[in-house]
């Protein structure tokens, strides 16, 4: 079939159309002076084109780095012979380290101007771990071998490298992994903890702000492991031994309370961290309270914990990442914190309030974490308080004493936090349960009833528990109720095999056996009625 002319004519002109373009580009590229790319042959084997490509980079660059390193042991025989006074090669030798970090930054700044091939790519970090490999090991040995340096200096050294680094933008990695180990490793050689221990936080600070997760992950875990080794031989039960410099208290612990503020600091600025750094921080935070004195850590905790709640808030979600994992930082934060700062009853108090808050807050938000957070805490009250203790002497008949108003603070705090709890089910059962328990521990101890009279008076609390529960069942649209009612007969028939059989008199036993056989029938009937 023979095509239209009006079809040849279309298409004649999109043929001029594309040489017209043809002709613009190529007048582009020699403006600016790009050349043309050379056509690669399409052959079986597909991987050749690659290796004649990357080869010729790369070999040159693994050939300059190894020079490097020859450059840096014949300075290094020029101090061993004596050949030149020490004080004048090891500044050429630090200028030498200096160099390499230069032809770094040098390669990095020409890769970008151009398209960067391999040897492009991998010249700044062969270049600027060639120029970290010259100066740890450099440092090591003026230090320890011929005691050119002070400690002092040498840790400022180790923090300047990464610095420079930083500044010059290359091969962050390799220099913070260099002098973070070579810090650690004077630690222990010198005996001399606190300047290298400052040396490997002022290393993590300077690199919380980098743009890679790995060097910020490697100076985080220099710095714990450094400030955990401080602690741990400064704060030894039985004194520093062995040569270790003694350090103050006061310097230990302002190193441990540095550690985690440096890492929220990067994170905060970050608006973001990995799982690996959330780790690191919570190890820093671990040793923090080790370290510090009470007061410090428990402030610097409940700093932490109100800086993870206003991160959580809808307002900064669009602006962070990692909401939910912050949002669970904040609970141990804060329990710990308030924990170490104020006595036992004003922490069971916050824990309480902020328990009510949190449940609201869940409900405002659809939050599942708060709801967690909110059985938490007031669980945590519960156990702080002694509820938990006293509502085990139902089962042992062993009274531990008065229960004071922290029990009372509990019964009044899972009423609200079960009022509040409106969407939920899981946590109004165990505010429920925390209330009924807590209540009856303290109705009963009131009561001074004594051993012989105890088991049956729990016995009769339990089923009026269970009975109430079921009556406010039937009534109500709360599911749970029920639930909890049958719960409490099965507490109590465990009761009664457990206690009541083997310590009640005779006549105490029938008038709980009564109780809780009425309580069945009721109960059934009550639900039934439902």
């Amino acid at each position: 079939m023979q095509r239209p002319p009006e079809d040849a004519s279309e298409l004649d002109r999109l043929k001029a159309e594309v040489r017209e373009l043809e002709r613009r580009l190529a007048f582009v590229e020699r403006l600016q002076n790009i050349a043309a790319p050379e056509p690669v042959a399409m052959t079986g084997g597909g991987g050749e084109g690659a290796s004649t490509f990357a080869l010729p980079d790369a070999v040159p660059v693994a050939g300059r780095a190894v020079l490097g390193l020859a450059g840096a042991y014949l300075l290094r025989s020029l101090a061993e012979a004596a050949l030149l006074p020490r004080l004048v090669v090891l500044p050429a030798a630090i200028a030498y380290a200096a160099m390499w970090l230069w032809l770094a930054a040098r390669e990095r700044r020409g890769a970008t101007a151009e398209v960067a091939g391999p040897g492009q790519r991998a010249g700044p970090f062969v270049y600027g771990a060639t120029g970290a490999l010259i100066f740890a090991p450099l440092l090591w040995e003026a230090t320890v071998r011929f005691g050119l340096l002070p400690n002092l200096v040498t840790a400022a050294l180790l923090v300047a490298l990464p610095a420079f680094a930083r500044w010059l933008g290359v091969a962050g990695s390799a220099t913070v992994l260099a002098s973070s180990a070579t810090a650690i490793a004077l630690m222990v050689e010198t005996g001399d903890l606190l300047p290298f221990a400052v040396a490997t936080l002022s290393i993590a600070a300077i690199e919380q702000t980098a743009r890679k997760p790995v060097p910020r992950a490697l100076a985080a875990l220099a710095a714990n492991l450094s400030v955990l080794l401080l602690i741990g031989i400064e704060l030894r039960p039985g004194g520093v031994v062995g040569d270790y410099r003694i350090v103050s208290g006061t310097a230990v612990s302002l190193c441990a309370c540095a550690l985690p503020l440096i890492g929220v600091a990067g994170l905060a600025k970050r608006h973001g961290a990995t799982i690996l750094e959330f780790f690191l921080l919570a190890m820093a935070l671990a040793a923090t309270v080790w370290g510090a004195p009470g007061w410090a850590s428990g402030g610097i905790l409940l700093a932490l914990c109100a800086g993870c709640v206003w991160l959580s808030l809808p307002a900064n979600w669009e602006s962070f990442a990692g909401v939910g994992i912050v949002e669970a930082f904040a609970l141990p934060l804060g329990m710990a914190g308030s924990f170490l700062l104020f006595p036992s009853w004003a922490a069971v108090a916050l824990w309480c309030a902020a328990s009510v808050v949190a449940v609201r807050a869940s409900v405002l938000r659809r939050s599942h974490m708060l709801e967690f957070h909110g059985v938490a805490l007031l669980g945590a009250a519960a156990i702080v308080s002694g509820s938990v203790a006293r509502a085990a002497g139902a089962f042992t008949s062993v009274s531990p004493g008065p229960p004071g108003p922290m029990v009372a603070l509990i019964v009044v705090s899972a009423v609200l936090a079960w009022w509040v709890a409106a969407w939920s089910v899981w946590p109004r059962v165990v505010f429920a349960v925390l209330a009924i328990v807590a209540a009856g521990t303290l109705l009963l101890e009131l009561s001074g009833a004594g051993a012989g009279l105890l088991p049956a008076l729990q016995t009769l609390y339990l089923c009026g528990a269970a009975l109430g529960a079921g009556f406010a069942a039937a009534r109500t649209d709360f599911r749970e109720l029920s639930w909890i009612g049958h719960g409490l007969l099965v507490a109590g028939g465990l009761k009664l095999l457990l206690v009541d059989f083997r310590e009640s008199r005779p006549h105490m036993l029938a008038v709980s056996l009564v109780c809780y056989g009425t309580a069945l029938i009721l109960v059934s009937r009550l639900k039934r009625r439902g």
